[in-house]
C-alpha cells in the first residue's frame, strides 16, 4: 500500500517510480521527480549571493567563515548545518564534548555552536576546557540547550560562552547572532 501511494504522489508531480530487483539480494526503488525552479528559488539564490557578499565585506574575503557545530542530535545538526551552508558558512561537526575539543583545536573554527547536553563530556565542561587550552585560538562560542532552566544562561556564560540560546532556536536569529559576533571579533 505504501509503494502505491508513493507511485501516485510521484505521478502527481510528473515523476515516476522504478524498481530493480535481484533474487536473493533485494530490490531498489527509485523515485524521480522533476525540478522546476520557482520564484521563491530565485529569491533564495539572490539572498544567498547577498549573504556571501556580506561575509566577504566582513573581513573573510573569499574564505567562508568556519562554524563548528557540537551537537549529538543528528536532526539538529542536519538542519543547522544546511541553513548555515546556504548562508555562506563552512561547517564542521562534533558529536560529543571530547570530539568538539579535538575538532576545535584541529580545525580552528571562527565560531563554535556548543550544545550543552552531550554524551561523554557535556558542553559546559567542553567550553571550560577549550577556554583553558593554551593552543586554542579562543573562538566565540554560542551555547545552546534544549532543557533551559533558570540559571542556565549564567552557567554557560560563566563557563566561557559568549552567548546563550535556548532550543529550539530560530535559525534566522542564530545566524544574525553569528554574523554579528564574527563581524566584530
Amino acid at each position: 500500500m505504501g509503494l502505491s501511494l508513493v507511485k501516485r504522489l510521484a505521478h502527481l508531480h510528473g515523476g515516476e517510480v522504478t524498481v530493480s530487483s535481484q533474487v536473493g539480494e533485494g530490490s531498489c526503488f527509485t523515485v524521480t521527480i522533476p525540478y522546476y525552479p520557482s520564484q521563491e528559488t530565485e529569491q533564495f539564490l539572490e539572498t544567498s549571493t547577498e549573504n556571501y557578499a556580506t561575509l566577504e565585506a566582513s573581513g573573510f574575503g573569499t574564505r567562508s567563515p568556519k562554524i563548528l557545530i557540537a551537537d549529538d542530535d543528528e536532526a539538529n545538526v542536519l538542519t543547522t548545518s544546511s541553513y548555515l551552508e546556504a548562508k555562506g558558512y563552512s561547517v564542521v561537526v562534533a558529536t560529543n564534548g571530547w570530539d568538539a575539543i579535538a575538532q576545535a583545536l584541529q580545525e580552528q573554527p571562527d565560531m563554535i555552536l556548543m550544545d550543552i547536553q552531550m554524551p561523554e563530556l557535556d558542553g559546559l565542561e567542553a567550553i571550560r576546557r577549550l577556554r583553558a587550552e593554551p593552543n586554542s585560538i579562543n573562538p566565540p562560542i554560542i551555547a545552546l540547550t534544549a532543557f533551559a532552566m533558570s540559571g542556565d544562561e549564567e552557567k554557560c556564560l560563566d563557563a566561557g560562552a559568549d552567548q546563550y540560546f535556548a532550543k529550539p532556536v530560530q535559525l534566522k536569529k542564530l545566524v544574525n547572532a553569528i554574523h554579528q559576533i564574527i563581524s566584530f571579533s
